[in-house]
């Protein structure tokens, strides 16, 4: 009887050490199998900030984006393939485009279409690469739901209905000060760096002409800050032009 016991004792532990060892090669053939056979293309998606993602396995799909910010703006378009978020590409590591193209993963409503053509506040989240999946969309408020307008001030740069504008400096001022009486406004003169995905120019211009023909596109001077006062004009750093894009 003991014998017997001792033998079933034994042949019971072998069993066991059997099956967790199976059970480990299995797992480690597994693993081996998945990384010796699933070989994943070596490229880079840029996401909208900037950072890279690569493609991983199983099945060699991009990584999602970080999701660093509780919503992201831009402009919302739609055409045959879906919607897309438009917003400025970035500055490092964009290329020669000036919009970066963000696919949505979007609830169509009766109310999306009005959001269409509009700057919009998306809230989310990244689930495969740059794709994002919206929970909600947000009209920004004023000037800042029109993506035709944009303020840039002196030294900085802003992306507005596809061209990048930058304002190098202020050439000349010659607007009526607000607590003077003139016969003419006058304007401003200033001095731009104008980029699209095809075409970069840098010149003069002025508020107080027609609006500047650029590639595809009429750009004017629609507000000037800080006002003019007699006496003095204001610090060159200090100017925020309001510029206004349209597409011929």
């Amino acid at each position: 009887m003991r014998i017997a016991l001792r033998t079933k004792i034994i042949l019971g532990a072998f069993v066991s050490v059997f099956l967790v060892g199976s059970a480990f090669f299995a797992f480690l053939f597994k693993d081996q199998t998945r990384g010796e056979f699933v070989t994943c293309t070596k490229e880079a998606l840029m996401c909208q900030d900037g950072s890279h993602v690569g493609r991983v396995a199983p099945r060699c799909q991009f990584s999602a984006c970080p999701n660093q910010q509780p919503f992201i703006k831009g402009m919302l378009r739609q055409n045959s393939e879906g919607f897309t978020l438009i917003l400025p590409a970035p500055e490092i590591g964009g290329g020669t485009e000036v919009n970066y193209v963000m696919p949505l993963v979007i609830k169509e409503s009766s109310t999306l279409g009005e959001l269409v053509g509009k700057n919009v506040k998306a809230f989310g989240t990244f689930t495969e690469g740059n794709i994002f999946s919206v929970d909600r969309l947000e009209l920004l408020e004023g000037d800042a739901g029109d993506p035709t307008i944009g303020e840039v001030g002196v030294g900085k740069s802003a992306v507005i209905n596809g061209v990048r504008i930058t304002l190098n400096s202020v050439v000349q001022e010659s607007r009526c000060p607000i607590d003077e009486q003139c016969m003419e406004g006058g304007g401003i003169t200033v001095n731009v760096t104008l980029k699209s995905n095809t075409d970069t120019e840098t010149r003069n211009m002025a508020s107080d002409e027609v609006p500047l023909a650029f590639d595809s596109y009429r750009i004017s001077i629609e507000e000037i800050n800080p006002p003019r006062k007699s006496g003095s004009d204001p610090v060159p750093e200090s100017y925020v032009l309001k510029f206004k894009v349209v597409s011929n």
